[in-house]
């Protein structure tokens, strides 16, 4: 996980909740295979983003087994639908998977889908196994399962589970949680593997990859299920932890997989009190769209009675960044005034040299509600007004962009 040329001491994030989450319910009617709600680790889901549609595996329980179902939409923020068919990978009764299965984390290879998933046994041991797809929904189990499985003795002694996998460079990396119950805690950490083949993988030696937090933080007890991204910058991750009451998303960033800062804003996305996501919150997939980061995200209540989906989004996030070559000169915004403001607002920037420039205006599910200018200007100041008329109170973003690279973006607050 090397990148050589950037480094990010402290990466900031604000994400903001989508007003019509939760998006998807997790959470079936009786009788059905996720009828039962439950705070395992192992309905917790993940996406598998592909150019056409989005798959999203999500765990569930009747009651008696954990299994992994589908559900499928054309766009991350809305209309989600549940594969009539569902579950589409069960445990396999005498193996070690035959209590449940779940955290089923998808890739694509010329043609043949692959799923590293977790698996349990009915002793409660975490292990992670492998199958491959032609479609995405009959899954063939490898026959020499679990690919992954617990060090006796070790900070990952009572089980692994959660893989997310990248290849990078041809190397698969695969981020993945481990257990070592102390005393009445379950303390998780999240450890790191590599592999040539994505089914006989190799404990690095610097394990665990992401420690939990110093006493008295927000993650002094749990730093588990990983989501990793790679970036220009190096390795992004976000993580959940706990110290003990609930569950909320923490982000770390490093450029070489090894040493890793966590971010100052720690934890970056929260439940909120009384609400659908009150007791956990834990990223299940980070996208780029129109240069806004939107997030996925599970969500359950404090009595555990509702899971659910919900979706956010997220400005650029600021950071202390150093560059190997040469920075392209960036369009500077200046000021957005009044804000906020009632019914008009004026945006002022300024070009370094001639560009084409594209200066829009979204709302906080991401979507473009108003373009102020796109084209060529001139070095030099510019100023542009949004009308907000007809539009709704609430947050908006100004995205200013550079020959089709986003350069900046503000929060403007449209109050009436």
């Amino acid at each position: 996980w090397r990148n050589e040329l950037y480094h990010i001491p402290d990466l900031e994030q604000t994400w903001y909740k989508n007003e019509n989450n939760p998006i998807f319910s997790l959470t079936g009617t009786p009788g059905n295979w996720n009828s039962t709600p439950s705070n395992s680790l192992l309905i917790l889901p993940r996406i598998f983003e592909n150019q056409a549609i989005q798959r999203l595996y999500y765990g569930g329980y009747d009651g008696s087994t954990y299994s992994i179902g589908l559900a499928t939409s054309e766009s991350l923020r809305e209309g989600w639908v549940e594969y009539a068919a569902n579950p589409v990978l069960t445990g396999t009764p005498g193996e070690w998977d035959e209590a449940g299965v779940g955290n089923a984390w998808v890739s694509e290879s010329d043609g043949t889908c692959s799923m590293w998933y977790s698996g349990m046994d009915n002793n409660g041991v975490f292990r992670i196994g492998y199958a491959t797809s032609d479609d995405g929904i009959i899954w063939d189990k490898y026959e020499g399962n679990p690919i992954l499985s617990e060090t006796l003795g070790d900070w990952d002694t009572d089980g692994v589970l959660s893989p997310c996998v990248l290849k990078i460079d041809g190397i698969y990396h695969m981020a993945y949680t481990g257990f070592n119950g102390i005393g009445d805690l379950d303390i998780c950490q999240i450890g790191h593997a590599v592999s040539v083949d994505g089914i006989h993988w190799e404990k690095t030696s610097s394990n665990p990859l992401l420690e939990i937090g110093d006493y008295g933080e927000w993650d002094e007890i749990s730093c588990a299920y990983p989501y990793a991204m790679q970036t220009d910058y190096g390795v992004s991750l976000w993580y959940i932890g706990s110290s003990g009451d609930g569950y909320s998303i923490g982000f770390a960033s490093s450029t070489d997989g090894v040493e890793w800062e966590r971010s100052s804003m720690n934890p970056v996305l929260a439940g909120d009190a009384d609400m659908w996501d009150s007791r956990m919150t834990a990223c299940v997939h980070v996208a780029e769209d129109y240069g806004f980061h939107e997030m996925l995200y599970f969500g359950c209540d404090s009595d555990i009675s509702y899971a659910g989906l919900g979706h956010a989004v997220s400005v650029p996030w600021t950071g202390v960044r150093e560059y190997a070559g040469n920075i392209p000169e960036s369009p500077i915004l200046l000021s957005c005034y009044p804000n906020p403001f009632n019914s008009i607002i004026n945006t002022e920037f300024q070009l370094l040299a001639p560009a084409n420039t594209r200066i829009s205006i979204y709302n906080v599910i991401g979507q473009r509600v108003a373009l102020l200018h796109d084209g060529l200007l001139h070095q030099g100041i510019h100023q542009f007004p949004w009308a907000a008329q007809g539009f709704a109170s609430g947050t908006y973003f100004v995205v200013l962009e550079k020959d089709n690279v986003q350069s900046t973006t503000s929060r403007i607050l449209l109050l009436k």
